[in-house]
């Protein structure tokens, strides 16, 4: 391959395919519903299948609904760049959805460039599920082989969404991949915190990312009538509940941990749910997270104790662990990003990544980097999500280097600049 070849990104037409994609699923007051196998999804992933094609890639779905596009040799070896189109309720236009249409744009730079794609392909990846409507970075785990159709979330509900677009769970691991056709994972995303902005830059180069640790707590007392059953006589599973959360917390914070890590409990499931009636039943979804599995075991530890210490009497049953592992990105990769921003005159930070993403599953397999850009206010997962243009083309800017200098030179060889 020539490296004598440069590639230029439109930004007005990446900007322009934001905005395109933001409309499926858009909601009238403001951001996005587009979870994972929903129709509004399905409008989405049939626009990027055509995107994809008009861009001279070949497109398909695979077994576990991820929607791959390749430019360059059919078979073989591939550099991925991927991320996710799905959305959590209300979301924004640009968690996931930026790092897969600056992959789409950066295949289009590349092909119009006239660079031959002989010996390794481009493959831009929108994974399915990333967001965990059903499963957390389902499509990522599918796609390595990581996947335990038997630790799925709900496996019954998953297969009906599956089946709603045309999938069969059933061949949910077909989606696994000869890894060691993947010479490298690439993913470009928001920072999702306040960082980079409060730093004045546009981009960071992620180092880790965090693990997490999701479980469940089903807390089981008795249904009454609120008016005619004295507080004393109450097992009320909701204040039960509350006891273990507030408890957990402060115990948290009780052995120095409230700076290493995070605990969230932000899912209630109060039943039966009225005013008049007290709880009879809350499931409690519970959410630990941390740079290293240790710190991760230990948070999930006081849960538990706090839970089990708060039940008074009442049953309380811990649902099974889904377990995402930290990851440290390549450190080869991470400095060859830097020199890239660096010889091109990007700005940039070193930073870890708070929240979970696709890269982290890849890192554990093949030499992967991840590539942020700042967000205005550190808001994501709501409608309010916002970066800049100036951010959003320099980020994409870095990825077509990136993405450039690994297919003209190879995985271990760079000249640091896009000829």
């Amino acid at each position: 391959m020539s490296s004598d070849i440069r590639a230029y990104l439109n930004l007005d037409r990446l900007l322009g395919d934001i905005r395109t994609l933001s409309g499926f699923g858009g909601l009238k007051e403001g951001g996005i519903d587009r979870p994972a196998f929903s129709e509004a999804i399905a409008g989405a992933e049939a626009w990027l299948i055509e995107a994809m094609r008009r861009a001279g890639m070949t497109a398909r779905r695979d077994a576990a609904g991820n929607i791959i596009g390749r430019l360059g040799p059919r078979t073989g070896k591939a550099i991925i760049c991927g991320s996710h189109i799905d959305t959590v309720r209300g979301g924004g236009s640009l968690d996931g959805a930026l790092g897969v249409l600056s992959g789409l744009e950066c295949a289009r730079a590349i092909s119009a460039s006239g660079l031959k794609l002989s010996e390794v392909a481009l493959e831009v990846v929108a994974f399915a599920d990333e967001e965990g409507a059903y499963h957390g970075l389902l499509g990522s785990k599918a796609m390595t082989g990581a996947l335990e159709p038997d630790a799925l979330n709900d496996a019954t509900a998953l297969a009906h969404a599956m089946g709603n677009a045309g999938l069969d769970i059933g061949r949910i691991t077909d989606a696994a991949r000869d890894l060691g056709d993947v010479e490298a994972y690439v993913e470009l995303h928001i920072e999702q915190g306040p960082v980079l902005e409060r730093l004045g830059l546009d981009v960071g180069i992620v180092d880790a990312i965090v693990g997490m640790d999701l479980a469940n707590y089903t807390v089981s007392g008795e249904a009454r009538h609120a008016g005619s059953t004295p507080m004393a006589d109450r097992q009320d599973a909701l204040v039960v509940a509350a006891s273990g959360i507030q408890s957990a917390v402060a115990a948290m914070h009780e052995a120095g941990l409230a700076g290493a890590g995070t605990m969230t409990f932000g899912n209630l499931r109060v039943s039966p749910g009225s005013t008049n009636v007290v709880p009879g039943e809350v499931v409690v979804d519970s959410e630990v997270r941390a740079g290293d599995r240790e710190t991760i075991a230990t948070l999930r530890s006081l849960v538990d104790k706090a839970f089990q210490n708060a039940r008074s009497g009442l049953a309380i049953a811990k649902g099974p662990n889904v377990f995402d592992a930290p990851a440290h990105m390549s450190p080869y990769l991470r400095d060859r990003v830097s020199a890239l921003a660096e010889r091109n005159g990007i700005r940039h930070a070193l930073l870890p990544s708070g929240a979970c993403h696709d890269a982290q599953v890849f890192a554990n397999h093949v030499p992967s980097a991840m590539i942020f850009i700042e967000s205005k206010g550190g808001i994501s997962h709501h409608r309010d999500e916002h970066s800049t243009p100036t951010a959003i083309g320099a980020g994409a800017e870095l990825l077509l280097l990136l993405l450039h200098d690994l297919l003209v030179h190879g995985l271990r060889q760079s000249t640091g600049k896009l000829a």
